[in-house]
């Protein structure tokens, strides 16, 4: 081979050498990829029923005292509990007069599943039925409502309840030209109830939403008039932990015990 073909094989060679070095990046790109994809799921597990766990930690920290919402912490505490056993105290005596009240003044409604009040886990649960608050297909309060929603309102202001009002109905068509669906009617029935507790009672709107549920959640099966009648209805749910937003919303949704 003479020296002229080794000069011109020399670049080719060159060249081919220059190819090669780069390949590591193939290798990087692709471990970058996977620690992506890795640190993706971790963070969607962190986050997974981050409600439940603030409410944990608000509870923790109204039993101890221990527990505070520093600025540098990770996760950022919005619920408020009641501060000491005084606070707890005073909370049951006030459900416990609520009760009385209740009782001694709507022995018929009671008597007739038109009223209940039934203590849950992480708050209270007052079911109204539709015919106490409302005339049928209607959304606009009745004048007899207002004494019963006032006992409420003045429970809710004492105690900083967060509230969730739920509007529910039978599965009967509407089809009116105010309400085409029974989703419409139940909502329409929820808001009128929050705006009473707002706009009359001065409860915070920060901490009170209103949901249209329908027929979607009954008590009974909608198989006679009388569980008919029961499924008509607007439920008052009292968070004893201090909420708002979109953090009240998910502890509703969350909450499995309700029904």
């Amino acid at each position: 081979m003479s020296d002229e073909d080794v000069r011109l094989k020399q670049p080719e060679k060159k060249h081919r050498e220059e190819e090669r070095t780069d390949l590591w990046l193939n290798t990087y790109s692709d471990l970058m990829g996977l620690l992506l994809c890795f640190f993706v799921l971790i963070v969607s597990f962190s986050n997974t029923e981050l409600i439940k766990f603030r409410q944990a930690m608000g509870a923790l920290q109204g039993s101890t005292g221990a527990l505070t919402d520093a600025p540098g912490s990770s996760v950022v505490l919005k619920t408020i509990t009641r501060p000491d056993m005084q606070s707890n105290i005073k909370l049951r005596n006030n459900l416990d007069e609520f009760l009385d009240a209740v009782e001694a003044g709507y022995t018929d409604e009671i008597k007739n599943n038109d009223l209940s009040v039934e203590k849950v886990e992480d708050g209270i649960i007052i079911r109204l039925g539709d015919h106490l608050v409302f005339e049928p297909g209607q959304a606009q309060l009745k004048f007899e409502a207002y004494n019963i929603l006032e006992k409420i309102s003045k429970m809710i202001l004492v105690n900083e309840y967060s509230v969730v009002v739920e509007g529910h109905t039978d599965n009967v068509p509407i089809n009116s030209v105010q309400f085409p669906s029974n989703w419409d009617l139940s909502t329409a029935r929820a808001l009128s109830v929050l705006k009473y507790f707002t706009d009359t009672a001065g409860v915070d709107p920060n901490t009170i939403i209103a949901i249209g549920r329908g027929e979607f959640k009954p008590l009974a099966p909608n198989d006679t008039p009388e569980n008919r009648a029961k499924n008509r209805r607007v439920e008052i749910f009292l968070n004893y932990v201090y909420l708002t937003g979109q953090d009240l919303l998910e502890s509703r949704n969350f909450n499995k015990n309700d029904y």
